[in-house]
């Protein structure tokens, strides 16, 4: 999963399913003047109504101590084992993964030791810093000098320090760490090592606690809602923007987070429409999406194709089928302590039963938009074992014989348990149309 952004460039579309950019602008103009008054993105269409349980009121503020001081215990046995004695760890653009998950804050660097509190220096920290966790100045606004200052305190200046956000990120090889932040560290910091600790973050954070899974849950159910809101706008002649507003609406307002995801489209991909498009939506179309609500900054994204209107395409209703049936089977395949390439392959030989296949990414991870992506021909599943706790959204994509885009496609959170694995989700699972 990435953060909320298009994989297309488009912002107006000419064609004939569009409305002019008169009409645009003026449907566009009265939804951002009803947003002005209700402090909300808002549009006519109606929303889901959110389960008694799934209100901002209902929902966790903070992660609880317990649960924080499990990730330090964490994130200790991953030093000990990799041989670090600290890390230096980066903010991220893509979700602050790292030291949100090990400080509660949104600082800009943490640099914690193995027997030592955690500094946070820079951004803010909102409401009470944990116990364990203190604020370090940056003298000056200089991240180097707080950083410098933090690892004399915490003795660090001659240990092993492994970097997040340094190299080898999920899309992101060669890392995104501040160069002249790290500069000035390493050169202030001569006796120390810097190396990159990126495996190490992303693994700790994959086996999720209950606590963490409930919240998981939440954010599913809440991904749920939206695309509810979704099957309730779209129909012949809606307009893109329209459909894409009521979404954010509803996800915005009953978690009061931003989506980590929320792109949906007509008759392309689900990931070409992440943002509101001047684009009517037609008849006999099969709508795709990807829908990640976010609480406590976790999210876990929902797929679920749908025809819209009609006549449909010859071979839709069981291509639709075969996708939900082939979740299920990979759900049902999955077991703690087995390679997950043997179920990623078992996805590749049932897709290309049907045909050639469309492959990508089949396994996102659920939680801070920082985990591995795995699928076939990726080098990160290789030698990767599932876990009781780890939480992903599986979404197999099945191709519509005589349709060029999208392909079906049906995904869910899923946790795996003791004995196999479970879905977070509540839908049923059965092929779906609107309009």
């Amino acid at each position: 999963m990435s953060k909320n952004n298009s994989n297309s460039n488009e912002t107006l579309i000419t064609s004939n399913s569009a409305l002019s950019r008169r009409e645009w602008l003026q449907r566009t103009s009265a939804g951002l003047a009803v947003a002005a008054a209700s402090g909300v993105l808002a549009t006519s269409p109606a929303a889901a109504a959110p389960a008694a349980d799934i209100t901002p009121e209902a929902l966790p503020k903070r992660f609880t101590q317990a649960e924080m001081t499990r990730r330090v215990g964490a994130i200790r046995a991953a030093m000990k084992a990799q041989g670090f004695d600290g890390l230096l760890l980066p903010s991220r653009p893509d979700g602050n993964g790292d030291i949100g998950w090990l400080t509660g804050t949104g600082a800009q660097y943490a640099v914690f030791a193995m027997n030592g509190k955690a500094l946070v220096i820079g951004g803010e920290g909102e409401g009470k810093l944990y116990d364990g966790v203190e604020a370090q100045k940056a003298e000056g606004g200089l991240d180097s000098i707080g950083i410098n200052s933090a690892i004399k305190t915490l003795g660090l200046a001659s240990a092993r320090i492994g970097v997040g956000y340094l190299q080898d990120i999920v899309r992101l090889p060669e890392g995104g760490m501040n160069y002249t932040t790290f500069d000035r560290v390493k050169h202030s910091n001569p006796q120390a090592r810097f190396d990159s600790a990126a495996d190490l973050l992303l693994m700790v954070k994959l086996p999720r606690s209950a606590e963490e899974i409930a919240v998981l849950e939440k954010a599913d159910a809440i991904s749920e809602m939206g695309l509810q809101t979704l099957m309730n706008t779209a129909k012949p002649g809606a307009l893109h923007s329209d459909a894409w507003l009521a979404v954010y609406r509803t996800m915005v307002g009953a978690s009061t987070e931003f989506p980590t995801r929320l792109s949906l489209r007509s008759g392309k991909e689900g990931n070409t429409g992440g943002h509101p498009i001047n684009e009517k939506m037609l008849a006999g179309t099969i709508c795709n999406q990807e829908l990640s609500a976010s609480v406590l900054g976790y999210g876990s994204q929902v797929n679920q194709s749908f025809l819209i209107g009609g006549p449909a395409p010859a071979d839709w209703k069981s291509a639709a089928q075969y996708c939900i049936d082939l979740f299920q089977k990979l759900v049902d395949s999955i077991k703690p302590g087995e390679p997950v390439m043997k179920v990623v392959d078992l996805y590749k030989t049932e897709v290309e039963k049907r045909g050639p296949g469309q492959w990508g990414v089949v396994f996102h991870s659920g939680g801070n938009n920082d985990g591995p992506r795995w699928g076939p021909g990726r080098p990160e599943a290789v030698k990767a074992l599932f876990q009781e706790g780890m939480v992903f959204t599986i979404k197999p994509r099945v191709p519509i014989k005589g349709v060029d885009a999208p392909a079906a496609q049906f995904g869910d959170g899923v946790v795996v348990t003791s004995t196999g694995a479970r879905r977070l989700g509540k839908r049923k699972l059965e092929i779906l149309s609107a309009g």
